[in-house]
């Protein structure tokens, strides 16, 4: 039950983020920004497996919602990003916030283009523009990433039960071992 509650915490600090994301699409630039990478990051690099994995199928479907691509893309997205990172989890620096913003860029950049190349046939993108929003994103996600994980590890330890939270930053052996 505990993993779970942490990975509400993370599922309400992505929201957070997505919405203030949205808002910044819609309401002030005339772009298309994505922050993907970070919740596929966070997820993989610092909450038990099955935890991360839900939490990231959820705000995939969040985005889903309000996205002109078929209901469950993104979500399906994000679980196949966080499934990758989670078997690179153990190889990876994860209290580094260079190999957090690496692996969240890197996530980003894949989540992008996947999306762009299954929207192809759905309408006619442009590459000029795709490409600047791209780059634009990938300055947010780079930008934002040290924010997000601290905000995200501060609201996960909220949500820990008593014992201080120790369920956050195990490796694969120790989930393996309870």
């Amino acid at each position: 039950m505990r993993v779970f509650r942490s990975g509400l915490a993370f599922v309400i600090g992505a929201a957070f983020l997505n919405l203030m994301v949205a808002r910044l699409n819609n309401g002030i630039l005339p772009l298309h920004l994505f922050c993907a990478g970070l919740f596929a990051a966070y997820g993989a690099f610092h909450l038990h497996p099955r935890a991360g994995f839900a939490g990231v199928f959820v705000i995939g479907l969040l985005m889903d919602a309000r996205a002109p691509v078929p209901f469950g893309t993104q979500a399906v997205l994000l679980a196949a990003l966080h499934t990758l990172l989670s078997a690179a989890r153990d190889r990876v620096d994860r209290n580094s916030d260079t190999a957090r913003i690496l692996a969240a860029v890197l996530a980003n950049l894949v989540f992008s283009l996947a999306l762009a190349l299954l929207c192809v046939r759905r309408a006619a993108l442009q590459p000029l523009p795709l490409l600047g929003d791209l780059l634009l994103s990938q300055a947010l996600v780079a930008l934002v990433t040290p924010w997000y994980f601290a905000l995200q590890s501060r609201l996960v330890r909220l949500a820990a039960p008593a014992d201080g939270g120790s369920h956050i930053h195990r490796t694969r052996a120790d989930w393996l071992a309870k």
